[in-house]
This record gives C-alpha cells, sequence and structure tokens, in this order.
C-alpha cells in the first residue's frame, strides 16, 4: 500500500466563508496576507499562511493539514510509504504553490496535476519494491514517463468538456453569491462549433464520452481531416483498450474510402479482442489483395464458420483458391456463394471461369 498526502488548491481559491472567532482572525484576512507574502517572493511564509487560511475557512470543502498528519502517522505506525502530494504539486507549480495551474477548483487536480500525481506514487512504488522493477526495458523511468505524457490521448473536446463543467460548477454556491439563470450559464459557455455541442451534451450527461469522440471523428473525417479522425478514435481507443466499438467504428470509416492497408493494424488488434465473422473476413480480402494466400484461407475459412451465409466472403474465399490452382474448392466455394445470392455478377463471371478452368474442352 502507498499512501499520499491530500492537495487542494491553496494560491487561488480564497476562502469560501469568512468569519471572525474569538480566538482566531477571518480566514480571508490570512489569505490577503499569504498573497502579499508571495508577491514578496516569501514562499515559504506564503505557503504556510495559505495553508492556515484553508483551515480557518468556515465551509469545509478542503481537508485541513491535521488530516495529512494523520496519514503521514499512519504511514509511519504501518510502514507504508508516504508520497506527499501536495508538496509535489508545489515544486511543480508556477509560483512555488498549488493553484489554478495545477488544480481545476478547489482540490481536483487537472491534466498535469494527475500526471504529476502519478510519477510521483509510481517512483515511490519502484523505490520501496512495491511495484515490480524488472521490467526488462533499457529505457529510464524518466524517459519512459516522457513518452507515455507524449503518446496520451487527449484532445480539445476534452479540454472543453471540462472547461464547461467547471464553467457550470463555478457559476453557483459556494464559488458564488448570485444566481445564475440556465440561459446565463448556457452564454458563458460561448459554444461556437460542432465540438462544443457535443462537450456540452457530453457535460449534461445526454452524450456518452465514447460516443463523442466517435462522432467529432465522423465530422474530421467529412471534411478530409485525417490526423483529426485519427486523434480523435484514438483517444476512444485510449481509454477502453478492450472495447470493440471503437476499433469497428474506425476499421468501417477505413473500408468505407478503400484503406485497407491503414485498417489492416486495427483488424488485427480488433481480432485479439473479439474474433469474429468480420474481424477474419477483412483480414482475410485484405491478405488477398496483397497476395498473401495461405494467409488469407485461413481468415475467410474462420469469418465462414462464424458465418455461413456471407456470400462475399465465400466469393473472396473461392478467390483465393483459385489463385492457389484449387480449382474444385474454389468451384464449391463459388457455388455456395451462389446459392446464397443467385444474382451475384462477379460470383457467375468467376463460376463461369473456373468451369473452364476444370474441363477446358466444355
Amino acid at each position: 500500500m502507498i499512501l499520499g498526502t491530500l492537495v487542494s488548491n491553496l494560491k487561488d481559491q480564497k476562502p469560501f466563508e469568512s468569519v471572525a472567532e474569538e480566538d482566531y482572525p477571518p480566514s480571508q484576512n490570512i489569505f490577503e496576507k499569504a498573497k502579499t507574502e508571495l508577491k514578496k517572493g516569501n514562499i515559504w511564509q506564503a505557503d504556510s499562511l495559505f495553508r492556515f487560511a484553508k483551515d480557518l475557512d468556515a465551509l469545509r470543502w478542503r481537508a485541513p493539514e491535521k488530516l495529512n498528519r494523520v496519514i503521514e502517522r499512519l504511514g509511519a505506525t504501518f510502514d507504508y510509504p508516504v508520497v506527499k502530494l501536495d508538496s509535489a504539486l508545489n515544486a511543480h507549480s508556477l509560483e512555488g504553490i498549488a493553484g489554478d495551474d495545477m488544480i481545476t477548483d478547489h482540490l481536483h487536480p487537472n491534466l498535469r496535476g494527475y500526471q504529476i500525481i502519478g510519477k510521483e506514487i509510481f517512483d515511490t512504488g519502484i523505490k520501496s519494491n512495491i511495484f515490480v522493477t524488472d521490467l526488462q526495458n533499457n529505457l529510464s523511468f524518466n524517459i519512459q514517463d516522457s513518452i507515455t505524457i507524449s503518446r496520451y490521448q487527449f484532445t480539445n473536446l476534452d479540454s472543453t468538456i471540462a472547461q464547461y463543467q467547471i464553467t457550470i460548477l463555478k457559476s453557483d454556491w459556494p464559488y458564488t453569491n448570485k444566481t445564475f439563470s440556465d440561459e446565463e450559464k448556457l452564454a458563458a459557455l460561448n459554444m461556437q462549433t460542432y465540438s462544443d455541442t457535443l462537450a456540452y451534451l457530453v457535460g449534461n450527461q445526454k452524450l456518452a464520452w465514447e460516443e463523442a469522440h466517435l462522432r467529432l471523428a465522423q465530422n474530421k473525417l467529412s471534411i478530409g481531416d485525417m490526423d483529426s479522425f485519427f486523434k480523435e478514435v484514438h483517444t476512444a481507443i485510449d481509454e477502453y483498450p478492450y472495447d470493440p466499438y471503437p476499433y469497428e467504428f474506425l476499421i468501417s470509416k477505413l473500408i468505407n474510402v478503400k484503406m485497407f492497408d491503414e485498417a489492416y493494424p486495427y483488424l488485427q488488434k480488433l481480432n485479439e479482442i473479439k474474433q469474429s465473422a468480420y474481424s477474419t473476413k477483412w483480414l482475410g480480402i485484405i491478405d488477398l489483395l496483397n497476395n498473401k494466400v495461405d494467409s488469407a484461407i485461413g481468415y475467410l475459412t474462420t469469418s465462414i464458420n462464424y458465418n455461413a451465409s456471407d456470400a462475399h466472403t465465400l466469393y473472396n474465399l473461392a478467390g483465393a483458391y483459385s489463385m492457389k490452382k484449387d480449382y474444385k474448392t474454389a468451384l464449391e466455394m463459388i457455388n455456395l456463394c451462389l446459392q446464397l445470392e443467385p444474382d451475384y455478377a462477379m460470383a457467375k463471371n468467376l463460376q463461369q471461369q473456373l468451369l473452364n478452368a476444370i474441363s477446358p474442352n466444355r
């Protein structure tokens, strides 16, 4: 087990409720003193005052510093490592104290904040031998971390979803005492694009996050923006790597525009996740297009075992056998194909070619 201290927005979240008590000053007064010390460059004093102001906040939406001391004592008592996440976020913050650059609201980290938290916990897990260290990788953990961050799929749609949710959250108590109508909240979002509309629907739980990315991908494909198309689908795949749906969506779109070689690696992955008549059929067809006849026969035969009523698969399987000059088996396949679809013109043509090959003097 690895424990971690709790984080909060110290620098940019003023106290929600500042009240004067007999033994303590109003939290807002301490907050203002903290800002003054920060401007002077006295980071240690400012940090201490910001934490004190947080603890004096009459609305306890942020954990008091005593709770972090409890976490540290538990770690010491039970010999669990404790990651000082609050200090880690401070160290990476612009002015040395966690604020809006690391925290979305009063205590929830943003993307960069979570990446730092993840790395700190991972590093502690390695150093304390809680995580496996024999990873057989020549890259340092810092390089691996950089690669992971650079490859993380996160698009403008995700940023907009988050921004809209934060805007709605902060247009209500306790962030403001003003009452905003639904129309005013909607106007504050300033929606301009199709992507903005999708973000709004996700935020209102009227559209699933995955579906929003795939709809935006379809939109990007329709205007020929292939880079954005792939990025949106990859984002869904990255989030749900074992869900066949994003793969099926991507593959169908690529096949529709005859980008067969581009579709192939996704078909392979889909086939690993969920082998089906569809995945094996198209792996076989693309192999056949690339003259990989034996592999094509293997995939197409598997597809027929899943679905024996697909005339298109039988046609391609007949074509594969004819390329191997196994005309007898090819004719059997094309006859089955025509039993299913008697008016299949290309199949009729192949049938005649096979009959001529088997009995050239007919």
